[in-house]
């Protein structure tokens, strides 16, 4: 199909400069170690998710795929939250930009898809989307990523509570691992053991933990990972 052109809306300085700049890249650079480090081969396909709503999710997954991208790495961050999408507002990703819907129907093609200024691909979800894709079937997903992982070094899956939301299941067992995201005095310990029986029983591969604001110093967050 033919290429359309995106006209980009301009980034505030706030979100994608401040975590390649702000101390906390650092924190980002060291999640992207542990994770490459994790298992050999390292994964290709990485799926984020956590046991609630409000834990960092979303910006642990926007960190790490800026951290990839900021090392060379060809790199794509996918919405899988279907619920609650927030990676259009988060980057200024055009409302004409290809969606993860798109890419799902053969609407659009990998050089369509919205690139930040740090070279980073965007594939956005749309409200409304899981009652659109047949996720239990999985064969638009399982194409999906097999043509991303023929053009990407790297794929970062930002999904849903896992707990909350079923979908985040069947989107993380098409992944090769998932970081699961904990904050600090804020995650319910039952909804933890939860996810943590879901991703067993689902036979999901849970690469590490991210234990993020542990420490809060000059209103900067600390993210701390380990290895599962």
């Amino acid at each position: 199909m033919p290429s359309k052109e995106i006209t980009s809306k301009p980034l505030a300085p706030s979100f994608e400069e401040t975590l390649l700049t702000d101390p906390v890249s650092e924190a980002f650079k060291m999640l992207r170690a542990g994770i490459m480090l994790s298992v050999d081969p390292a994964p290709q396909i990485v799926a984020i998710t956590s046991a609630s709503a409000s834990e960092g999710k979303t910006t642990t997954s926007a960190g790490l795929a800026l951290a990839n991208a900021a090392a060379g790495l060809s790199t794509i961050l996918i919405e899988a939250d279907f619920v609650k999408p927030t990676l259009s507002n988060v980057f200024g990703v055009p409302a004409d930009a290809p969606s993860m819907l798109d890419m799902l129907s053969d609407r659009t093609t990998v050089p369509d898809t919205y690139q930040t200024s740090s070279g980073l691909h965007v594939l956005p979800a749309t409200s409304g989307m899981s009652g659109k894709i047949k996720l239990t079937h999985g064969t638009s997903f399982d194409e999906m990523f097999k043509t991303l992982r023929g053009e990407f070094d790297i794929i970062v899956v930002d999904t849903a509570p896992a707990t909350m939301v079923s979908d985040s299941l069947l989107v993380a067992s098409r992944c090769d691992g998932v970081v699961v995201v904990l904050t600090a005095h804020h995650t319910n310990k039952g909804a933890h053991r939860r996810l943590r029986k879901l991703l067993r029983q689902s036979n999901i591969s849970t690469i590490g933990t991210v234990l993020n604001r542990a420490v809060e110093k000059r209103n900067a967050y600390y993210y701390s990972y380990s290895a599962s």
